[in-house]
């Protein structure tokens, strides 16, 4: 974010445009995907923790620098600090998420898997997906919008429907209404998931906000917002405490003795303020005007030159 030419620190550009350099030289699962480990040539590849920011970044520092508008001006930028090859590599990634990643269960819910990757093209999939990887649906509807083949966009707005509904599912099927960290297997009652803890996490309820202002999902945008405040009131009347609000030691289990003494500052920073931004009738922030990062700071989007 120092990067950009308004802050006048453009030497901050430079060292990040040597991240992604570097991040292209360096092998991975085609299309566009990584492994958690630079540099490693074998390893786990997921959109949930260790990867997700990574890849959260490559349309926002596309978006942020004003390769959008140029773009929309036929005149993109040559200049490597600029990102404009970041879209991309983001374009990649969609792919290798659409072909690599995503699975459907029994009933033809979708989830995205994670992957062991063993070099080359070879890997092993495990059908386990974390509540961090919620923000996907969000991802991916954000660049719909830019997306020159209509086909396509409208593809990824039915990705990212279907899947911010999954994630619907990860507090809808639980007793208590509030979502685990993780769900394997595919099941979400749980059976298969040894870890059933919450810890105020932001990512389901920052992809329904993000869909709720997407062009082309108008007509689900009531969805969004009733499942937000339907598990915003789960989360409030289970892990409201004296000063603020707990974690929950297992979102199967109701009664007493189920919280953790811990409350995590993304709780604030971002899951309450997605939470409220969900609900408004008339965004405040609008997604063609601000980038979010990822701790929810909203950040103008440049004009191009």
């Amino acid at each position: 974010m120092l990067a950009r030419p308004r802050s006048g620190r453009r030497r901050y550009a430079v060292a990040a445009r040597k991240f992604y350099d570097y991040i292209k030289t360096q092998p991975g699962l085609a299309p566009g995907l990584y492994p958690q480990c630079v540099g490693a040539r074998s390893g786990k590849i997921t959109l949930g923790a260790e990867a997700d920011s990574f890849y959260e970044y490559l349309p926002k520092v596309w978006l942020l620098l004003g390769n959008a508008k140029r773009r929309a001006q036929g005149a993109p930028s040559s200049d490597p600090r600029d990102f404009e090859d970041a879209w991309a590599m983001y374009d990649a990634a969609l792919d290798g998420m659409e072909t690599r990643l995503a699975a459907r269960d029994g009933q033809g819910r979708l989830w995205l898997d994670e992957l062991q990757w063993r070099g080359g093209a070879a890997f092993a999939r495990e059908p386990a997906m974390e509540h961090l990887a919620c923000f996907v649906p969000g991802w991916v509807a954000l660049g719909a919008r830019y997306q020159a083949d209509p086909e396509r966009a409208k593809r990824h707005l039915r990705f990212a429907d279907e899947l911010a509904e999954t994630c619907w599912r990860f507090y809808a099927d639980q007793p208590t209404g509030v979502a685990p960290e993780r769900v394997k297997g595919r099941d979400t009652t749980l059976a298969r998931t040894d870890t059933r803890e919450y810890i105020l996490r932001p990512e389901a309820a920052e992809g329904w906000f993000y869909l709720s202002q997407t062009p082309g999902l108008e007509h689900r945008r009531d969805a969004y917002r009733d499942w937000g405040w339907r598990a915003f009131q789960a989360i409030n009347k289970q892990l409201r405490v004296a000063h603020g609000h707990a974690s929950m030691r297992d979102v199967r289990r109701t009664g007493g003795g189920n919280v953790l003494d811990r409350m995590e500052s993304f709780w604030i920073a971002e899951t309450l303020k997605y939470f409220y931004l969900l609900q408004e009738d008339e965004p405040s922030l609008p997604l063609d005007k601000y980038v979010f990062n990822t701790e929810a700071h909203a950040f103008s989007i440049e004009d191009a030159p």
